[in-house]
C-alpha cells in the first residue's frame, strides 16, 4: 500500500527534510551512503506521488544522488519483476533485496567523475557543502 493522497505532502516533506538535514549523504562513506540511498528509495516508493512514472522518477533521482556521492548506480538492467518484488518487500520493512540490488549495480566513481556529476546536478547552494 502506498501513501494515501491526503498524506503525500506531509510525508514527502518529512522525507526530503530528512535528506536535507543529512546533507544529502555527502559526509558518509560508500557503504553508509548505499544504505541511506536504499532507505530513501523505499521511502520515495512508499510516497508514490504520481499517477504514472513513479518508478522511473525515483530511479533517476536516486541514481543522480548516488553520483554526486561518488557512487555510479545503474538500475536499468534490473528486471521489472525484480524491482517490483524488492520494492514491495521494502514497503513491508525488508530492505534485503533492494540493498543487494543496489550493491550489485553500483561501483565507486573517481573524484574526477564525481566532480563532473556534482557540476551537472547540484545547485550552487549544494556545491558549497562539498567545498567545506
Amino acid at each position: 500500500m502506498f501513501c494515501l493522497a491526503e498524506h503525500i505532502e506531509t510525508f514527502g516533506n518529512d522525507v526530503f527534510r530528512k535528506l536535507k538535514s543529512e546533507q544529502y549523504f555527502i559526509d558518509y562513506d560508500n557503504e553508509t551512503t548505499l544504505d541511506k540511498l536504499v532507505d530513501l528509495f523505499a521511502d520515495i516508493n512508499a510516497l508514490h506521488p504520481f499517477r504514472e512514472g513513479n518508478g522511473r522518477s525515483q530511479r533517476i533521482f536516486i541514481e543522480s544522488l548516488a553520483k554526486i556521492n561518488g557512487i555510479y548506480l545503474d538500475l536499468t538492467n534490473v528486471s521489472k519483476m525484480d524491482m517490483i518484488v524488492a520494492s514491495h518487500e521494502s514497503i513491508n520493512g525488508d530492505y534485503k533485496k533492494l540493498k543487494e540490488m543496489f550493491k550489485n549495480n553500483s561501483h565507486v566513481l573517481s573524484d574526477k567523475e564525481r566532480l563532473k556529476y556534482i557540476n551537472i546536478y547540484c545547485s550552487s547552494e549544494l556545491k558549497q557543502l562539498f567545498d567545506n
